[in-house]
């Protein structure tokens, strides 16, 4: 009874299995190969893991350098415009008109020129209204291309140009050329000119805000 169920037995696959797999793959080659794919597994994540980290780093520490140059460009821009902003607070409050006539508006010439020599870095300080008088001193120490677009004559230090209009009609622009010691060097006059401050957004902003 016994025998005949012992030779009824059904037959093991895992034993076919574990003794084909004994045969064809000894036992050090499969332990060699299970240790390499653990290894390149394991070098496979820590490269992963490695990378990201590094991206990571690297966002931070660009996103932290543009936050710190955009902090000290502003403050170098805050720096290199608070004295300009400080003369032209007190000039708004100081000129109260912008005058009658080009002669009258010559009595500004000293007081633009000296803020011009204190402050290298205007171009310029001028006045304006709304009836289309304008007044304005160019420094060529301070900016030497508007000697360039005025085509001064030598040794000129400052350029003024006022333009004077009576009820919005011109009447005349003039340029003076001027030496370092407020000197004339040469005048012109113009019967016309297509500049109107008027129409200038910086003038449309003063005026409105």
């Amino acid at each position: 009874m016994n025998s005949a169920i012992q030779g009824n037995k059904a037959p093991d696959p895992i034993g076919r299995l574990g003794s084909i797999f004994k045969r064809n793959y000894p036992l050090r080659y499969t332990i060699a190969f299970v240790f390499t794919l653990l290894f390149f597994l394991s070098g496979l994540t820590l490269i992963t893991i490695n990378y990201l980290h590094n991206e990571r780093t690297t966002i931070l520490t660009t996103h932290d350098l543009v936050e710190r140059i955009s902090n000290q460009v502003a403050a170098q821009v805050a720096e290199l415009l608070a004295p300009v902003k400080t003369v032209v607070n007190i000039s708004s409050k100081t000129i109260t008109t912008v005058g009658q006539s080009f002669d009258d508006r010559l009595e500004l010439l000293e007081y633009f020129v000296e803020i011009l020599r204190q402050n290298r870095r205007m171009a310029s300080m001028y006045v304006a209204d709304v009836d289309g008088d304008f007044f304005i001193v160019r420094s060529v120490e301070n900016n030497a291309k508007s000697g360039d677009v005025f085509d001064a004559p030598q040794g000129t230090h400052f350029i003024v140009q006022g333009i004077d209009r009576e009820f919005d009609e011109l009447i005349g622009e003039k340029i003076l050329f001027l030496d370092a010691k407020l000197f004339l060097i040469a005048s012109r006059t113009q019967a016309t000119t297509d500049y109107d401050h008027r129409k200038r957004p910086w003038f449309k902003a003063a005026v409105y805000n």
